[in-house]
């Protein structure tokens, strides 16, 4: 059973803001005061509205103007999803195709890794997960992001597969982008960790089945809060569903002479 975590108060003022602009009191157009004023007027630090501000920004409702402010863009987060491709040079539609994509690099890749994997490699990994909790505790978003990235590229750097390494480099702009993006959405970094530290786990253990059952369980996490805050559906659940279908039956534990 999963603990129910309080509200913080970038979550408050998130939706606060969200609610007002959903039901009609901030309209397209409305100019918010400077991060310093809101952060008086609403009783928190400017830190807490400049998270708020970037979540509703990421989700569509507000854009930075230059030379003007931030304001209110429009009246539902439909814009998510552009925000996700806008630097991964690829279309809104194309969005579950990254995602697929994604999730079947990184299931060779911690396959390779459960193989070839050295212990000091597997270190490092775990060296990770201690400094993500405490930026996560922090609600440091932007260095966690960075940690999640350096956490996923350490996994497919183990895999000891230079053709991975390549296509990785193709995407890992966009791939770090990407999840930086979704970090910034409720519980994400929350969620990230509690996957991250199981896949270390497993891979400590050589757990094959183990490991890529928590990596498709992780993307999917990440699919589904992605469709969540977007309120749409495009595609990724089916995606998904259709991974777990077709699967092949599970390995069994740890794999033989490792």
């Amino acid at each position: 059973m999963r603990l129910i975590r309080k509200t913080s108060a970038v979550d408050e003022v998130f939706q606060v803001i969200q609610k007002r602009i959903v039901n009609g009191e901030l309209a397209v157009g409305h100019r918010f005061p400077p991060q310093e004023v809101m952060a008086e007027q609403m009783g928190v630090s400017r830190s807490t509205i400049r998270e708020a501000i970037n979540k509703l920004t990421t989700l569509g409702f507000l854009a930075a103007k230059p030379g003007v402010g931030t304001m209110v863009v429009g009246d539902g987060p439909d814009n998510l999803v552009s925000a996700l491709g806008q630097h991964i040079f690829i279309s809104s539609a194309e969005v579950p195709q990254f995602v697929e994509a994604r999730l079947y690099l990184e299931k060779a890749a911690v396959r390779l890794a459960v193989l070839k994997a050295g212990d000091e490699e597997l270190k490092r990994l775990e060296d990770l997960l201690p400094r993500q909790k405490e930026v996560c505790r922090k609600g440091n978003t932007e260095l966690f992001s960075e940690l999640d990235s350096q956490f996923h590229r350490a996994i497919i750097e183990s895999s000891h597969n230079q053709m991975l390494m390549r296509f990785l480099g193709l995407i890992w702009d966009g791939l770090s982008q990407f999840i930086s993006e979704v970090n910034r959405l409720q519980s994400a970094a929350e969620n990230a960790l509690h996957f991250h530290q199981l896949l270390v786990k497993y891979l400590l253990a050589r757990d094959l089945a183990g490991v890529e059952r928590t990596l498709v369980e992780h993307l999917q996490d990440v699919a589904l809060n992605i469709e969540r805050n977007i309120g749409k559906d495009i595609g990724l659940k089916a995606m998904f569903r259709q991974e777990m279908e077709y699967s092949l039956p599970e390995i069994s534990g740890k794999l033989a002479g490792c």
